[in-house]
């Protein structure tokens, strides 16, 4: 079990630098000009920005969700280790990709909707943090 909480940790963690690299990289300038220079018009940003919102909002219930559907807790108690492995690596995958993706978009068109889905996204991934007693809490039967 430590070594799925170890590999997990490492998965979270790894998301989070990212995206403060992200956020560093663009806000020291460090990023080329040519870059920023992307060919999103209003209506393409519009499109874009509406996908991202329904990807947040719906990806937010569901990995906050995850281990409570029937199948998947079925599996967390027969398998620990295994289920355990990848459905808290999918979760965190469901969380952190947006979150990094609404980073990068903020900083392509400035449009501050991004930055506001990255935050919630962020404020999210304190509620899945893979701690060694949630992995233990998560991988037993009790009523939750």
């Amino acid at each position: 079990m430590k070594q799925v909480q170890c590999m997990l940790m490492i998965s979270f963690l790894v998301y989070i630098l990212f995206g403060i690299l992200l956020v560093v990289f663009f806000e020291m300038d460090w990023v080329p000009d040519n870059f920023l220079d992307n060919g999103l018009t209003d209506s393409g940003c519009f499109l874009v920005q509406i996908l991202m919102q329904l990807i947040t909002i719906c990806v937010i219930p569901v990995a906050l969700r995850l281990f409570k559907f029937k199948k998947i807790h079925e599996s967390l108690i027969s398998q620990p280790e295994r289920a355990l492995a990848k459905w808290a690596g999918i979760r965190i995958h469901m969380l952190c990709l947006p979150m990094v993706l609404n980073i990068l978009f903020y900083y392509l068109t400035l449009s501050a909707g991004f930055g506001y889905m990255a935050i919630i996204l962020f404020l999210c991934l304190f509620f899945i943090v893979p701690t060694m007693g949630r992995c233990v809490a998560e991988t037993t039967d009790e009523e939750r």
